[in-house]
């Protein structure tokens, strides 16, 4: 009745992601899409251009934001989520996560308004930024969890 699917198999429908300007899962490093491509996008880039335009136009109005991928099908939230936010406000920054789309269609590349933002924010904080942040974060939340695993190390 049932056949046998390897776990692994399943996993790796589970991980598979899209094209998105950023991650395929969440890192300490951020967004890696190349600066040449936020400069320039395709012309056809329908979704990126207006995350683009919507993140120029946030950063204009002095809105500053820590982004967090989160893919609709993949449930991952840091558990010093928190904490991350916590240490956000600290610097006058809004932690969100970004919804991103597991599918892959021509002209709608995901993470465009996050590669903005961490762009904003390197130049503002310094390169690493986002690995200090983090770091401070799953720091604060050892401290007030001290049973709880560190995901950062």
């Amino acid at each position: 009745m049932f056949r046998f699917i390897p776990a692994f198999a399943f996993v790796g429908v589970l991980l598979w992601q899209g094209p998105v300007l950023g991650q395929a899962a969440p890192t300490t490093s951020g967004y890696t899409k190349s600066e040449r491509y936020l400069d320039r996008p395709a012309a056809g880039d329908v979704r990126c251009r207006q995350d683009i335009a919507r993140a120029t136009k946030d950063l204009q109005h002095g809105r500053r934001v820590f982004c967090w991928p989160k893919p609709f099908s993949f449930t991952y939230v840091p558990q010093y989520a928190a904490e991350l936010a916590e240490v956000c406000r600290r610097h006058g920054v809004r932690f969100e996560y970004e919804q991103i789309s597991d599918e892959t269609s021509p002209g709608f590349t995901d993470g465009c308004y996050g590669a903005v933002m961490d762009r904003a924010l390197t130049r503002q904080f310094g390169k690493g930024f986002r690995a200090r942040w983090i770091a401070q974060a799953d720091s604060l939340f050892q401290a007030r969890h001290p049973a709880a695993r560190s995901s950062t190390r």
